[in-house]
């Protein structure tokens, strides 16, 4: 057993250790310092902070976000409504969509449809040209083809003729 002046020394280190967590704890956190450690400059530092300031800062931190984020919903807002305002345009309006109805999309598919039936039309117009043309060189390679048979039975007509000629004066 230790002497009484070990167990007197350990209990006055006991009672001064109690106070001291009683002190702590009765007073305020926001009064409270705290150990800290942390990186400054690529450098770890230790450091003392005060709760109470540190949750101030961090209030006010949170509060001028909130700003932002209130400012930021506000163009979001406003860019929807853009492209609110542009879907409108392009495809009319969600509640009066009706055929003849105003509307980019509407617009372009009447042009499309237009140009569609314009393409039609020439390829229409193609294909009659074409037929004639085939007629036309048709016609004109039976004419060819009827004037060198022509011409040619006339080359033999004459050719026979000739040798008839020659035949007969050697007889």
């Amino acid at each position: 057993m230790g002497s009484l002046n070990d167990i007197r020394s350990k209990d006055k280190n006991f009672i001064e250790s109690l106070t001291q967590n009683v002190a702590d704890l009765s007073t305020s956190l926001s009064a409270q310092e705290i150990e800290v450690e942390g990186e400054k400059e690529g450098k770890r530092t230790k450091g003392f902070i005060v709760v109470g300031e540190c949750i101030s800062r961090f209030r006010h931190h949170v509060e001028a976000e909130a700003v932002k984020l209130r400012e930021l919903w506000e163009q979001w807002t406003a860019v929807q409504s853009e492209y609110d305002q542009l879907a409108i345009e392009v495809f009319g309006d969600g509640d009066k969509l009706f055929p003849g109805q105003a509307g980019f999309k509407y617009d372009m598919e009447q042009l499309d449809l237009q140009h569609q039936s314009s393409v039609e039309e020439v390829r229409t117009e193609v294909r009659f040209i074409r037929g004639q043309s085939v007629k036309t060189m048709t016609a004109s390679e039976k004419v060819s083809w009827v004037s060198h048979s022509l011409i040619s039975m006339l080359i033999q007509d004459r050719n026979s003729m000739c040798k008839q000629r020659r035949i007969g004066r050697h007889y």
